[in-house]
């Protein structure tokens, strides 16, 4: 579960509360997993069409088959492997075809890249999540596709999203944190790209009782991280906590949120606390130099590891300068990141295609 898959739930589930039939078709069970019991929660029917191992010639057709039956006026597909296998089918069978780029992605084979590109002129309107994304994706494509791509920004759901001092308190005793050290919380994948194992080397010369570092999330590079962590000077302060269902709760139990990527489209996780009121350090790259400014948080070069050092330091010891960067970084998100924005510039978009 990542942000491409937060995105499809929080714009299914605001979009049905708007009076739409939503449905959703799946095409991997494990990612489906961790999130079924919240579409249910929220009214939202979903439909498995598991794709089988290798290339799956059948999976359009019985694609194409499900939306038939369901009556779909309107097909979103989300990252490659949707575009690949729905985007043609969704066509065919007469719906309208959007499909949203959620980052610059990793590497795809040739083959992927000619399924791609074969996929994509049966989609009506591309979406990029940032101007950043919308650049990379511009790059990639030749008219007429680059002239069909627009920028919807992530939004989330922020009344999900507050602080909680009962919170904050049951994760520190959970974690064996003191209830006045200083928590800097990462949540994200664990891959390369995300780049915690840096952040480990950032904070090691900060790390002592009275102040921890917490990652959230799971991935190829967990158990590289925990090599990492268990090297480290003080490791009793690194918490390597895997996959965790209530990042809210955790985000109350937080002080600083970080994140140190290579590379980003508009990471959910970012607004999501902001919009919990943490004051945020990020690398500078993709979307995220269009939502962080010096009113929510502090911007630096994700191999400039010294200024992030410094960064981490300074908000950690003013707590007058974070609470400030905190409360401006809930205003931005509320004003211009909720999910009820991203849905309405989706509808605006589809019925625009569909005339």
């Amino acid at each position: 579960m990542g942000g491409a898959e937060r995105v499809a739930l929080d714009l299914a589930t605001v979009q049905q509360e708007q009076g739409h039939d939503v449905c959703v078709l799946c095409l991997s069970d494990s990612a489906l997993a961790p999130m079924a019991s919240e579409f249910a929660s929220a009214g939202i029917t979903v439909h498995d069409l598991v794709k089988r191992p290798g290339l799956d010639y059948r999976l359009p057709w019985e694609v194409g088959q499900r939306l038939r039956e369901l009556g779909a006026q309107v097909a979103h597909t989300h990252n490659t492997q949707p575009l690949v296998y729905a985007a043609a089918a969704s066509r065919i069978a007469g719906l309208v075809v959007v499909h949203t780029k959620h980052g610059e992605g990793h590497l795809v084979s040739k083959m992927g890249q000619f399924l791609r590109r074969l996929g994509s002129p049966f989609v009506h309107s591309f979406v990029a999540v940032s101007e950043k994304t919308a650049e990379h994706a511009r790059a990639q494509w030749a008219y007429p596709i680059r002239s069909r791509i627009r920028v919807i920004p992530n939004g989330i759901r922020v009344d999900k999203h507050n602080t909680d001092s009962e919170a904050r308190r049951k994760i520190r005793k959970e974690l064996g944190i003191p209830e006045d050290a200083q928590v800097v919380l990462t949540v994200g994948r664990c891959d390369p790209n995300k780049n915690q194992a840096a952040l480990v080397r950032i904070c090691d010369s900060l790390l002592s009782p009275d102040f921890h570092l917490v990652f959230a999330g799971s991935g190829e590079s967990l158990s590289e991280l925990q090599e990492v962590a268990s090297a480290c000077s003080l490791p009793d302060s690194v918490h390597i906590l895997g996959s965790r269902q209530d990042i809210p709760s955790l985000m109350a139990a937080a002080d600083v949120f970080a994140l140190p990527s290579l590379s980003e489209g508009l990471p959910l996780v970012l607004l999501e606390a902001m919009a919990c009121q943490l004051p945020v350090v990020c690398s500078a790259v993709g979307g995220i130099p269009d939502v962080v400014n010096n009113s929510v948080g502090i911007l630096v070069s994700p191999e400039d590891e010294s200024v992030w050092t410094e960064a981490l330091t300074l908000l950690s010891g003013n707590k007058g300068m974070a609470h400030e960067m905190g409360i401006a970084g809930r205003a931005l998100v509320q004003e211009q990141y909720s999910a009820s924005r991203m849905s309405d510039a989706y509808v605006e978009l589809y019925r625009n295609a569909m005339r």
